[in-house]
Formats: structure tokens, C-alpha cells, sequence
């Protein structure tokens, strides 16, 4: 079989200004060390599972429209800027967030910046992780399945509003 071929274009992410509470958008060098824990904890937990995998159908996009899309970058405050490395999609605070699909909850996790944390590994090295939830409804080890509650949307860490980010690995990401 002859390789695939696959055409590389370069992408220009948009920019984009947002307000937040000031310890959120710069938050003071006591936090560093906690922001630095929890993004090497949900890390670890996208990365820990290489096993078979648990999903027999295709992944659930969440409810919701789209209202920040992966690889935006963000100013915050007028000083830090990083890149949205998932999607935003719209939720009323306490809307069910569901599974995408079937795996084990590998991290439930309250963070500086996310928030409420759930991370899924769904096998096969993809894992899926829900951001800013106002209440995780699953524990660590949990088995769910597609549509299963993982938890309720919400606002909590560094957001502007109820909303759910979701990030999502597959093998050769981050």
C-alpha cells in the first residue's frame, strides 16, 4: 500500500480579549505552583491510558452551539496570553454534561484555572476532559458509558460565564 498523502497548511488562529477576575488573569506566584500540579495532573490522567479500547460508536459532539472554538488565542486583562487548547459549547449553569463516549474517569479534580475537572480515558490513548463544571457526578475508576452524566455544567475556575470546555487527546497529542 502506498502512503497516504496529506496536504499541511499553516492556520491563523484568531485573537481574542477577555476580562476575568484579576487573580484569575494573573494570578499571584503562591498559585503557580498549584496551576503547575493541576495541569500535570490532567496531563497525566489523557496520557495514563494506552489499554484496548472501551467505545464499540462513534463520539457524541456535546449539546450546545459552539462559542470558542479550539486554537484561539486569548489575551486576559490586557497580560496573559495563551491558546484555547479545547472547544467552548454553550450551557445554562447545571446542565447535564454528558460522556462522548464509553471509558473509565481517570481524574475528578477542583483546579485553579479549570475548574471542576472530569477526565475520561476512552482507550487506544484518546481521552476526553470536561472543564469548568459546577459539580463532577462521577468518581475516579467509574466506568461510564456514552451519554453517561459526568457532571453539571457550570462556571467555576477562570471562565466568563456557565459554559463547557471540552478537551480532547488523541495518541501523538500533547
Amino acid at each position: 500500500k502506498q502512503p497516504a498523502r496529506v496536504a499541511v497548511t499553516e492556520k491563523k488562529f484568531p485573537r481574542t480579549d477577555i476580562i476575568v477576575e484579576d487573580e484569575l488573569a494573573n494570578p499571584p506566584a503562591a498559585e503557580r505552583d498549584r496551576i503547575a500540579a493541576d495541569n500535570k495532573a490532567i496531563i497525566g490522567a489523557m496520557n495514563d491510558d494506552k489499554g484496548e479500547p472501551q467505545f464499540t460508536r462513534g463520539f457524541r459532539r456535546p449539546a450546545g452551539e459552539i462559542t470558542s472554538a479550539y486554537g484561539e488565542w486569548r489575551t486576559f486583562n490586557d497580560g496573559h496570553t495563551s491558546q484555547h487548547l479545547g472547544a467552548d459549547f454553550f450551557a445554562k449553569e447545571g446542565t447535564k454534561v454528558k460522556a462522548i463516549n464509553a471509558g473509565t474517569v481517570m481524574l475528578v479534580r477542583d483546579t485553579l484555572l479549570a475548574g471542576n475537572v472530569v477526565v475520561v480515558a476512552h482507550g487506544s490513548g484518546i481521552a476526553s476532559a470536561y472543564f469548568h463544571l459546577s459539580s463532577p457526578s462521577v468518581a475516579e475508576g467509574d466506568v461510564v458509558r456514552a451519554g453517561d452524566e459526568v457532571g453539571k455544567a457550570g462556571h467555576t475556575g477562570r471562565t466568563t460565564g456557565p459554559h463547557l470546555h471540552l478537551a480532547v487527546r488523541t495518541p501523538g497529542g500533547f
